[in-house]
């Protein structure tokens, strides 16, 4: 075993919860359902950040799911003014970090869900192989929860730039055509560009790994949906540290958000196009 997989058999195995939240109280509580139905020996607690959620209050859901030491904090409007969406989003998750003592983080988008052995096979993998950042794949589903097969990067407004994306994944394994599983990789190289992409719901960190997400973003970024993420990721790659991946699609990520252009889009070619747009 390696040394600091030995090193981490002493982590103390209670693990924080993060969730943002805005305004979707019906897809959170499917969220906090599924963290309360892991199958991990081990305590989670669990915290709730509202942007701007008056219903947002400390009991809501303490009464259904006691044993998630569940604390909420709603955030009012005025906070984190005047900045964009992916600034606000990194800026809550900064101060969400700021709220936590246990040594294991995780992340978890109000409106996805994980299967019951998402933390523990996380857990597994970083006892396993000694590294603080571990993560998992996804599967990709709808608001219904039915599984969603694309066959364009759903993340990119434009058609053509989406497919060709879509290709190269294709090639370099991440994705695949007819199937709705995403195999995220820390790092995948075609043509001297680093196509890695890992979303933060699948993540299990070591507290001493994350302090902070960059809340910088350009009009670039922007516009390339480079998101909280994806900065996080190559942080933690320019700071060398190991990252492990359990290969399994425990995360259910709804294309929901800031993705619901890619149903919009192609429901929009489709009915052009004169076919069904089911």
């Amino acid at each position: 075993m390696p040394e600091e997989a030995k090193n981490n058999t002493k982590i103390s195995p209670v693990v924080t919860v993060i969730i943002l939240t805005k305004d979707r109280p019906d897809p959170l509580f499917k969220a906090v359902t599924s963290i309360a139905h892991q199958q991990f020996n081990h305590r989670i607690q669990v915290l709730i950040i509202g942007d701007n959620c008056s219903y947002l209050e400390p009991g809501i859901f303490r009464a259904e799911f006691p044993q998630l030491g569940l604390r909420t904090f709603n955030i009012d409007g005025d906070v984190f003014n005047n900045i964009s969406t992916l600034s606000r989003i990194a800026s809550l998750r900064n101060l969400a970090l700021s709220h936590v003592r246990t040594e294991l983080i995780a992340f978890l988008d109000d409106d996805n869900r994980w299967s019951p052995k998402h933390l523990s096979s996380l857990f597994e993998k970083m006892i396993e192989t000694g590294s603080p950042a571990v993560h998992s794949w996804r599967t990709l589903v709808d608001a219904s929860n039915r599984e969603v097969v694309v066959d364009s990067f759903p993340w990119l407004d434009d058609p053509t730039r989406a497919i060709e994306r879509f290709e190269i994944l294709v090639k370099l394994g991440l994705m695949s055509k007819g199937t709705a599983v995403v195999r995220d990789r820390s790092e995948a190289i075609f043509k001297n560009i680093d196509y890695g992409m890992v979303d933060c719901g699948e993540w299990l960190f070591h507290r001493r790994i994350i302090d902070r997400f960059e809340t910088d973003f350009s009009p670039t970024d922007e516009s390339d949906m480079i998101g909280e993420d994806d900065k996080l990721l190559s942080d933690l790659k320019g700071r060398q540290v190991p990252i492990a991946c359990t290969n399994l699609p425990t995360l259910f990520y709804t294309l929901g958000g800031m993705s619901n252009r890619y149903l919009a889009r192609n429901a929009s070619l489709k009915a052009a196009r004169g076919l069904d747009s089911r």
